[in-house]
């Protein structure tokens, strides 16, 4: 999930491409219900206890803390205790219609079990990482859960979803990955100026090859982010992007 190229320009202050209109939209909705959501859970000790028939507690909510070993920070919306006793990171995640439809393409492409994308996986398994070691938790957490609040295409209209997955080994392997990976390009960027490569083109919902939809830009008279905050810089640095990563997608 994610690219590493868009992460080290924006480390290096270098993602001047501000949020569109849409993003801040669903941005402002997603705070609110995210406010109200932490509000509500710290209220009482007792109330997620009580609203769910003694199914659900909170452990904590919006308690960040950085792992013991490891260069990593985190700060899950909440961590709760299910009707077994056992922990589970939550977060909460605001999408648009494109979002949801590419989210939906790539479970069904993976035949995934669940429909959390791999970005929000690593995140999520970050945060058990962090409050694991924050907290000297054993057994490891096995469980993370993602309230999904997905904005209808053209629509001011929101669906809600709550997909859960199991943390495994693996995505514990790709956290680990995915800082090796990006300390190991920031050495790179600041010794030689080289950023990581692009991401690939795709193949298109509507058919043909065009940029990966992170690449996408405003239009073709835009050449702002769709959705990275460094696309318009990215685009002009070496190397020359091929003609799919630079089409218009409507």
């Amino acid at each position: 999930g994610g690219c590493l190229r868009a992460a080290i320009l924006k480390r290096a202050g270098l993602a001047p491409d501000p949020s569109t209109v849409d993003s801040e939209m669903a941005f402002e909705f997603g705070h609110t219900i995210h406010a109200a959501a932490e509000e509500f859970l710290k209220s009482s000790t007792k109330i997620l206890y009580d609203v769910t028939d003694h199914e659900w507690t909170v452990y904590s909510v919006e308690v960040g803390g950085a792992h013991r070993t490891l260069a990593l920070k985190a700060k899950p919306d909440a961590v709760l205790i299910d009707g077994t006793g056992n922990l589970v990171v939550h977060d909460h995640k605001t999408e648009g219609g494109t979002s949801l439809r590419i989210r939906k393409a790539n479970t069904k492409a993976t035949n995934a079990s669940d429909g959390v994308s791999l970005g929000h996986k690593i995140q999520v398994t970050a945060g058990a990482m962090c409050i694991e070691s924050r907290d000297g938790i054993e057994p490891p957490i096995k469980k993370g859960m993602v309230l999904y609040m997905s904005k209808q295409e053209g629509k001011n209209k929101w669906d809600f979803f709550t997909e859960t997955f199991t943390i495994t080994d693996a995505l514990r392997t790709a956290v680990l990955k995915k800082l090796i990976e990006l300390d190991l390009a920031w050495i790179v960027y600041e010794d030689f100026g080289t950023l990581p490569p692009r991401l690939p083109a795709e193949e298109q919902y509507y058919g043909g090859v065009g940029p990966n939809w992170r690449c996408r830009a405003r239009s073709a008279d835009d050449p702002r982010g769709a959705y990275c905050s460094s696309r318009s810089i990215c685009m002009v640095l070496p190397p020359v992007p091929d003609e799919n990563q630079l089409r218009t997608i409507k």
